[in-house]
């Protein structure tokens, strides 16, 4: 993708779609929603506006992406990491059965 080209949300969901190798790619979803797993879960974080001559002339979205799995054995840390030029790995925690990897992107 070119560097003037605009990224849009969509893209980012079809990229962490071809990462994981499934469609079990959730954007923001609700309490009801059953995910299967391996997954990815991910939400808008914060968007950083940059302003000249008082108007926004860029912003820069960053996004909280949680990847969720069962087994331990998993290389998704590396192909994330790899995808990505803005991405920075935060924690790994292991609830209810599950490992969480989160991670932070700037898109």
């Amino acid at each position: 993708m070119r560097r003037n080209q605009l990224r849009t949300r969509e893209d980012l969901q079809k990229k962490l779609v071809e990462i994981i190798g499934n469609n079990n790619v959730y954007f923001q979803p609700p309490s009801n929603v059953q995910m299967k797993y391996p997954a990815i879960r991910y939400q808008l974080d914060s968007i950083e506006l940059r302003r000249a001559d008082n108007l926004n002339y860029s912003k820069i979205k960053s996004y909280a992406i949680t990847h969720i799995y069962k087994s331990l054995s998993n290389e998704l840390t590396d192909k994330m990491i790899n995808s990505f030029q803005s991405i920075r790995f935060v924690s790994r925690m292991y609830v209810d059965g599950l490992y969480n990897d989160r991670y932070e992107l700037i898109w």
